[in-house]
């Protein structure tokens, strides 16, 4: 619980201060957002209303700032915790709209694509597998699009294919765990 109020008092001194740049903005959301998943029980949805808040504030900066191709990295991320924090609240429409945003930034984006993957696997599965695809293609360095694409082959019988991605799946490097 510390750490979860250290990083909320943070982010709040942050968004309050009128001469915090999207970039600290956008830093403040994502540590809240990083420290708020990794609590184990399950976040008010205050939070996670805060943490877009946060990430609103980065956006509204950012627009007519100069050279904002160097801050694309760190706006995709934005825009995906964005999404992730209105999948938390079930607002669909508004987290699509940000899973895509982020892609608009930064089309071969891996984890923008597979975020928006996932997201709409349940919903337009075929939509979903082009995503997942196409992070495959870019030489995904995270197991999910292969598990999801192996997955979405099994359930069509095409059992080579999924055989397949779940060994290129499994022969990725393996991270430690942080």
């Amino acid at each position: 619980a510390g750490r979860l109020s250290d990083a909320k008092k943070r982010s709040k001194e942050i968004a309050e201060d009128e001469n915090s740049t999207p970039e600290s903005l956008f830093s403040a959301a994502s540590a809240s957002f990083r420290v708020l998943e990794s609590q184990g029980s399950e976040p008010d949805r205050a939070e996670y209303s805060e943490i877009i808040r946060i990430v609103k504030k980065g956006v509204e900066r950012q627009h007519g700032a100069p050279e904002i191709k160097k801050r694309a990295a760190l706006s995709v991320n934005a825009r995906v915790i964005l999404g992730l924090c209105y999948e938390h609240l079930e607002d669909t429409p508004n987290a699509k709209r940000a899973f895509q945003q982020a892609l608009a930034l930064s089309p071969n984006n891996e984890v923008a694509l597979i975020s928006l993957g996932i997201h709409n696997y349940d919903k337009n599965t075929k939509e979903a597998i082009k995503y997942f695809e196409k992070a495959i293609k870019r030489n995904a360095t995270t197991v999910w699009p292969y598990l999801y694409v192996a997955h979405y082959a099994l359930i069509n019988r095409n059992y080579s294919k999924a055989a397949s991605h779940c060994l290129m799946g499994l022969s990725l490097p393996k991270k430690p765990v942080s």
